[in-house]
């Protein structure tokens, strides 16, 4: 049975690697929700159904989710100013996917709210992120009629896919670092997985690429 997987954020560095390791399974058939259909990179352009629009744009948000089974959403911010593109963008997200009866979502958060998150002060100027991402967050633990699980990275590098990563619910399960292929990985096979979904369902998941680890000691 093919599943339907529809991408947010899938121009940038994780939504792209996301893109890659959907298109090596072919029971996935893949829609990217793009601004901007020049920034989908060579390897990808033919192979996914791009669909421009405005994460921001409800309407739109909503007709361009018809008949998808499952999202991930890699939001991201251009800047370190004032946002609401995470906070508003995923109220607009569980909306549209309410409005398609769509059951299951795996989104970036980030290791800061994880169990850990105040052993470290974030600097002032990237606070507006980080308290868009709160209220982000904030709002979707209340969401009970959706199937999601918000993956928390910590620092993502572009290494290449390891395999070895693990995740764990609410810590992080060993280096502060995932390659930005292995997240790519686990949004894809846990959302498209029911069981995993429901094994994880409505937590915060740390996740780390164990390899790399072993690099560094190295």
């Amino acid at each position: 049975m093919q599943i339907r997987l529809f991408v947010i954020g899938a121009t940038g560095a994780t939504g792209l690697a996301v893109l890659l390791r959907a298109l090596r399974h072919e029971d996935i058939k893949v829609t990217a929700f793009i601004r901007d259909e020049l920034k989908l990179t060579e390897d990808i352009k033919g192979k996914v159904q791009a669909i421009t629009g405005d994460i921001m744009d409800v309407e739109c948000l909503m007709k361009a989710m018809k008949d998808h089974d499952a999202v991930v959403s890699c939001l991201g911010n251009s800047g370190i100013g004032s946002t609401t593109v995470f906070s508003e963008g995923t109220v607009n997200i569980i909306e549209a996917m309410r409005a398609n009866n769509i059951k299951y979502l795996n989104f970036c958060g980030g290791a800061y709210y994880l169990g850990h998150r105040r052993s470290f002060s974030p600097l002032k100027l990237v606070m507006p992120v980080i308290n868009d991402v709160e209220k982000m967050l904030q709002y979707v633990k209340k969401i009970d009629d959706i199937t999601w699980v918000a993956t928390m990275p910590p620092s993502i590098t572009d290494d290449d896919f390891t395999g070895d990563y693990k995740v764990e619910v609410d810590r992080m399960p060993g280096p502060n670092k995932v390659t930005k292929h292995d997240l790519a990985d686990w949004l894809v096979i846990s959302v498209t997985d029911q069981s995993k979904m429901e094994e994880y369902k409505h937590q915060f998941v740390g996740i780390s690429s164990i390899r790399l680890a072993e690099c560094i000691l190295l």
